[in-house]
């Protein structure tokens, strides 16, 4: 997934959680403020840790 190449999917199911970040690459390629592509690495990574969401308020 690239700005060059645009957004693939090879429309495997694949068992167990996913290990990718596709939707956050793909606020990249889309053009979304670094700030936001951030705070959503920072996000996935807390959940990563904690297998829990932040609350958000």
């Amino acid at each position: 997934m690239t700005k060059e190449r645009g957004v693939t999917f090879d429309y495997c199911l694949r068992e167990g959680p996913s290990t990718t970040r596709n939707a956050i690459q793909l606020l990249h390629v889309l053009n979304y403020p670094e700030k936001v592509v951030e705070q959503a690495k920072k996000e996935a990574d807390y959940f990563d840790e904690h297998r829990t969401w932040q609350t958000v308020e």
